[in-house]
């Protein structure tokens, strides 16, 4: 479907274009719509006129070739990144078996590769089909657990933030939350998604510029959210200054289980290098804790699983995946909730959305 779609688009872009070229070359494409189209360059590198996808989504609405060229680089990124891929690691019994490694990832995470399970989509409704193909055998279900806000949970327990902790401990969406705080009561979905980013820019460690570029705002307008942010959760901010200065005076940060990361560069002569080492400070305690918090409920899940003749099949960002004979799916449902609900301690408490189905997608909703 998604090769005939490829083509079909392919066939439209040239149509519009008005000659036969590669729109996947940036090249050629930029050849395209600058030269022959006439439109404006947006931006430049060393190679020439950009057409980053930034670029494109700038250009959109100014010629009708700019929405189809969209479109057929992400048909072409799944096939290319994801059917492609997947399909040529089917062993001879008709199952993926990717290597998992365990200290490539410096937050702690596992790592998978041949072929790299981990950069499988999983909210993007665009790439649902893509996890409708991985399927239980044959009188088994797929049993997804998905740990909620987790990320948000660690900061909670790390920085001791109240209104964070009690916002969690009342089971509130926290993005909505926030968003409320920034634009009033009620929000519209778009503001919810604000809402998010300016949550997960305070753990990636992002500042104003970073985040105003994401969300395509002028980089006051982000400051002003980053600043109400933190006179909303005035822990976070204190929590962010403390690390970081503990980092700077001895030189690494340390996980939840204790784990250390070395940051050297948090004294470089290089401003992007320094500022990079800054940001890591600031994050790894949070997104390494809960890599940490992951792989103590994989090895808890391990053991009950076996008792059930189940197993865990894959572990990708904030969720586990175990396959389940029929007869003991429920079971196993409430024993994936049980373990990864109770696996820390933290202060505030983690909660888990665990679900059974034939196939990834169905047990992923």
């Amino acid at each position: 479907q998604l090769k005939i779609e490829r083509t079909t688009l392919r066939g439209r872009i040239r149509e519009l274009a008005g000659r036969a070229f590669n729109p996947g070359s940036p090249k050629q494409l930029g050849e395209v719509l600058f030269d022959d189209l006439g439109l404006k360059v947006v931006k430049r590198t060393k190679r020439g006129p950009s057409v980053d996808a930034e670029v494109l989504e700038t250009l959109k609405g100014q010629h009708p070739i700019i929405e189809p060229v969209q479109r057929y680089r992400t048909v072409d990124q799944m096939i290319h990144t994801y059917t492609d891929v997947l399909a040529d690691a089917v062993r001879d019994d008709g199952r993926i078996h990717p290597t998992f490694l365990a200290t490539l990832s410096v937050s702690g995470r596992l790592h998978s590769t041949d072929p790299d399970l981990q950069r499988t989509p999983l909210h993007d409704p665009e790439f649902r089909s893509i996890r409708e193909a991985f399927l239980a055998r044959d009188g088994h279900r797929l049993i997804a657990g998905d740990w909620a806000q987790m990320e948000l949970a660690v900061l909670a327990h790390l920085s001791g933030d109240e209104a964070l902790s009690e916002a969690l401990r009342a089971g509130t969406d926290v993005h909505a939350h926030t968003a409320r705080g920034l634009f009033g009561d009620p929000i519209t979905p778009e503001q919810r998604t604000i809402g998010k980013l300016v949550n997960y820019a305070t753990i990636y460690g992002q500042g104003p510029k970073a985040l105003g570029k994401r969300l395509g705002v002028k980089m006051g307008e982000a400051k002003a959210w980053i600043t109400e942010l933190f006179a909303m959760y005035p822990g976070i901010a204190q929590w962010r200054d403390d690390t970081l200065r503990r980092a700077q005076a001895d030189g690494y940060v340390t996980t939840w289980a204790g784990r250390r990361r070395y940051l050297p560069d948090l004294w470089s002569g290089d401003p992007a290098a320094r500022a990079r080492a800054e940001r890591q400070a600031i994050n790894t305690p949070v997104q390494g804790s809960a890599a940490d918090l992951c792989k103590r409920a994989m090895t808890a899940l391990a053991g009950r699983l076996r008792d059930q003749d189940a197993s865990l099949v894959l572990q990708v960002h904030d969720e586990l995946l175990v396959e389940a004979p029929e007869p003991h799916a429920t079971a196993v449902v409430d024993i994936v909730r049980d373990v990864m609900e109770s696996v820390g301690p933290l202060d505030v408490p983690l909660r888990a959305v665990v679900n059974e189905g034939a196939t990834w997608a169905q047990a992923h909703r």
